[in-house]
C-alpha cells in the first residue's frame, strides 16, 4: 500500500505567502524596534501585539515553511521521490553539524538563540537543496532537448 504524505501543489503559493508574512514578522520581534510616543514613554512592537505574538509568529512560519517543502510538484515522479530524499538527508546532516558546532562553541543566551533559528534551519536547508536540484534537473533537462 503506498502512502503520500505530500500536500496538493497548488498550497506552495500560499506557502510562500506565509513564510514571507510570518517571517518578516519575526525578523521584526527579534529586533523589537521602539517608537518614543511624543512627550511620553517609549512603545516596543512586542507591547503593541501582546504576549501570545511569538506563539503565532513561529507556528505560522512553521505552517508556512511545512507547505513550501511537502507540496507536490506538478510533475511527481520517482526522479522527484529520490531528489526530496536525497535532500532530506543533506539537510538533516547539515542541520545536526550546525548544532554541534554551535554546541561547542556557543553559550548562554547566543546558544539559545541559535537553537530558535535552528528550529527553522531543517525546513529551510531542505527547501534550499530541495529546489536548486529541481532547479539544476530542469536546466539539464532543457540544455539535452528534452
Amino acid at each position: 500500500m503506498k502512502k503520500d504524505f505530500l500536500f496538493p501543489h497548488k498550497w506552495r503559493v500560499p506557502g510562500w505567502i506565509m513564510t514571507a508574512l510570518f517571517g518578516a514578522g519575526g525578523i521584526v520581534w527579534c529586533f523589537d524596534f521602539s517608537w518614543t510616543l511624543a512627550d511620553g514613554p517609549k512603545l516596543h512592537f512586542s507591547d503593541l501585539l501582546g504576549g501570545w505574538i511569538d506563539e503565532v509568529l513561529v507556528i505560522g512560519l512553521m505552517v508556512g515553511l511545512l507547505l513550501v517543502a511537502f507540496s507536490r510538484e506538478r510533475d511527481e515522479d520517482e526522479y522527484t521521490t529520490r531528489l526530496r530524499a536525497s535532500s532530506l538527508v543533506w539537510a538533516v546532516l547539515a542541520d545536526s553539524l550546525f548544532v554541534l558546532l554551535a554546541t561547542c562553541f556557543l553559550y548562554e543566551f547566543a546558544y539559545l538563540y541559535v537553537l530558535l533559528v535552528q528550529l527553522f534551519l531543517l525546513l529551510i536547508l531542505y527547501i534550499v537543496k530541495f529546489r536548486t536540484a529541481v532547479w539544476r534537473t530542469k536546466r539539464e533537462a532543457r540544455k539535452a532537448g528534452v
